[in-house]
């Protein structure tokens, strides 16, 4: 396989993330908190519409949520839960606090998530009809999701069994190792926010660093004052004996320089241009790549592909 058929396979970077653990995909439950906005909207003692924006914290749990999407919603009084427990054979937990039934929730959903579906109370009841629920944004400096929906109700009626419970579909990068050998996916992680954010240059930029990063941990002097690309060069025929035979180094050393000569333009400033989604995108396979067959002792992009899909990473797509 070629350079050109290898970048043109579907969502290629995060395969590539996934496949050097710097990205994975969660799903989790949440009590959702029906808190009215009251700067809308005053309190209202009989029932009413209701605006609500509030927050899920990820705080401790993730270091970047990248992607976040609500799937179904639904309402779990006891005797639910109950039915649920018996069908799953999955114990009830010792107390009803909202912490609980999520755990709850979250082992059913993982052993037969069809059950949470069929057997929950959709929130279209007089007590609460619940007409949106959707994502706002996602704040990684503050470790949030923010949410945001609306519904008729009665305040007074909300909580014990008409809590509402969500799932939420997650693309997140977790807490990666710290060892100077493996710093490079760090960098890798936040020049990927940075992409994710629209900011290219400043994504590029980071992306080089994890790169220059990379090269010099695995070549053991990054004072010594020689050229990146022969370190680079050094690292990999220390690793791989016949590098010239080498398909995946030897169709993209001449990027990988073209790579570093955009850098060097961003860094002293020549470059005023705009620099492309599909530039950075590009980038980021040809740096992938090469970590890749450097960690994994892969010589070829066929070999990337069907380890892909041997490990499963595909289906998470």
């Amino acid at each position: 396989m070629n350079y050109t058929d290898f970048k043109n396979n579907d969502k290629l970077v995060d395969k590539l993330l996934a496949k050097l653990g710097i990205l994975e995909w969660k799903t989790i439950f949440f009590d959702v908190d029906l808190e009215p906005d009251y700067d809308i909207l005053k309190y209202q003692k009989d029932y009413a519409d209701y605006y609500f924006k509030n927050s899920l914290s990820f705080e401790g749990r993730y270091q970047y949520v990248l992607d976040a999407e609500i799937g179904s919603f639904n309402l779990y009084p006891y005797e639910v839960l109950k039915y649920i427990s018996e069908e799953s054979g999955i114990a009830l937990p010792d107390d009803f606090e909202n912490a609980q039934v999520v755990k709850f929730l979250e082992e059913v959903s993982a052993s037969d998530r069809d059950q949470l579906v069929d057997f929950g109370w959709k929130p279209e009841i007089d007590q609460l009809n619940l007409y949106c629920l959707r994502i706002s944004h996602i704040e990684n400096n503050t470790k949030a999701i923010v949410y945001e929906g609306g519904y008729m109700g009665l305040l007074t009626d909300f909580g014990g069994d008409l809590t509402l419970y969500a799932d939420i579909s997650l693309k997140v990068v977790p807490f990666l190792d710290r060892a100077p050998n493996q710093f490079y996916k760090t960098l890798v992680a936040e020049a990927y926010l940075l992409f994710m954010q629209r900011n290219y240059k400043l994504a590029a930029f980071t992306l080089f660093s994890a790169y220059d990063n990379f090269v010099n941990d695995k070549y053991g002097n990054p004072y010594e004052e020689i050229r990146l690309r022969e370190k680079l060069k050094a690292v990999f025929k220390d690793r791989f004996a016949a590098l010239e035979k080498h398909n995946i180094y030897t169709q993209i050393k001449r990027q990988i320089d073209d790579f570093e000569k955009v850098r060097n333009s961003i860094a002293h400033g020549t470059n005023t241009d705009d620099i492309s989604f599909t530039e950075v995108k590009d980038s980021f396979i040809i740096m992938l790549s090469l970590f890749i067959s450097y960690e994994f002792s892969f010589s070829d992009f066929q070999t990337i592909i069907d380890d892909i899909l041997a490990s499963g990473i595909d289906k998470q797509f």
